[in-house]
């Protein structure tokens, strides 16, 4: 191999690499303003629908309504650093494996063949990213049910709200598999 050949496989693995960066942090970024949106509408869903909360309200709205009531509007957005964590790791790693399988596939000969390529190529992308992200998940949504207790913020037991604090809680209480709940 000469040394002209050596140095263009280096630029174009430098490339390809660069390229697989972009679309990785492409996808982290892009996870930021996903979670600021959808978090409001994640604190519902998730309150209303906890176990713990059961009977608790009579819908969404009223559900809505009494964490704006009993903790600010800001109560609403409980739990978006957890989301962003959430929404960046999966972003990243959904793009980034669907890049790199895609870039790993045989050329195609058809549109159908092409279809599905893709297909199995997001099937698979999407399988390897909720399998990482299914305790950042978890984490969240046991941020976002959690209630303030009964007379305000400062009774009842201490528990963690940062991500990897309620993490290291499950893991404690409830081994590794508790974070794929």
């Amino acid at each position: 191999m000469s040394h002209g050949s050596t140095h263009m496989s280096h630029v174009v693995m430098s490339e390809v690499t660069s390229r697989a960066q972009v679309v990785a942090i492409s996808g982290a970024v892009a996870g930021v303003p996903e979670a600021f949106v959808s978090t409001p509408f994640q604190v519902i869903k998730v309150r209303f629908q906890a176990k713990e909360n059961a009977g608790r309200f009579k819908g969404n709205f009223d559900c809505a309504l009494t964490t704006v009531r009993q903790q600010g509007v800001l109560g609403l957005m409980t739990g978006v650093s957890t989301t962003i964590w959430r929404n960046s790791v999966w972003n990243c790693i959904y793009f980034f494996s669907l890049h790199e399988i895609r870039r790993h596939l045989p050329p195609t000969k058809s549109h159908l063949s092409q279809i599905c390529q893709t297909m199995g190529a997001g099937f698979m992308g999407g399988l390897i990213a909720t399998s990482v992200n299914a305790p950042l998940d978890t984490a969240k949504s046991r941020i976002q049910a959690r209630l303030p207790p009964p007379g305000g913020e400062g009774r009842g037991a201490p528990v963690s709200r940062s991500t990897f604090g309620v993490l290291r809680e499950i893991v404690q209480k409830e081994g590794l598999f508790g974070c794929y709940k």
